[in-house]
C-alpha cells in the first residue's frame, strides 16, 4: 500500500495471543496508545471453549460495556453460557443468549466465567476511557 496522508489514522497492532487464555487470540485496541487521542478501549474475543478471566471482583472509574454475541453467521445463534457476577452481593447472572451489558461507574462486577461454549461466541469488552485500570 502507497503512503498517504490518511495512514495516521489505520493501526495494525491490535492483535494480542494468549492474554486471557493460551488458545485466544484477541483484538486488544486503546485509542490513546494508538492513536495518540480519545477515551476509548475496546477487546474482542472468539472464544471457543469454556475459560474464566482471571480478575476478581472489581470496579472501575469509567463505564464499560460488555457483549455478548452468537457465532458470526448469526448472531442470534448463542449456544453457550456466561457467568458474570454483580454488585457488593456478589449476585451471579446467567447469560445464555446475545446481550450487552452497562457496567455504570463504580458497579461492582466479575468475575466472568465462559462456563459452556457449545458454538463459538463473540466477546467485546468496550471501556469509555483511554486506559483500563
Amino acid at each position: 500500500m502507497s503512503e498517504s496522508k490518511y495512514d495516521k489514522y489505520f493501526t495494525r497492532d491490535i492483535i494480542r495471543d494468549g492474554e486471557l487464555a493460551p488458545f485466544l487470540p484477541r483484538v486488544k485496541f486503546n485509542s490513546r496508545k494508538n492513536f495518540g487521542t480519545g477515551n476509548f478501549g475496546l477487546r474482542f474475543a472468539y472464544v471457543t471453549e469454556p475459560f474464566e478471566i482471571p480478575e476478581g471482583s472489581h470496579a472501575h472509574d469509567f463505564e464499560q460495556y460488555l457483549c455478548f454475541f452468537g457465532t458470526p453467521g448469526n448472531v442470534r445463534e448463542f449456544d453457550a453460557e456466561v457467568e458474570l457476577f454483580l454488585g457488593e452481593e456478589n449476585e451471579r447472572r446467567i447469560i445464555t443468549e446475545s446481550t450487552v451489558v452497562h457496567i455504570p461507574v463504580g458497579m461492582i462486577h466479575c468475575p466472568l466465567r465462559f462456563t459452556r461454549v457449545n458454538k463459538p461466541i463473540i466477546f467485546i469488552n468496550s471501556v469509555l476511557t483511554d486506559r483500563y485500570a
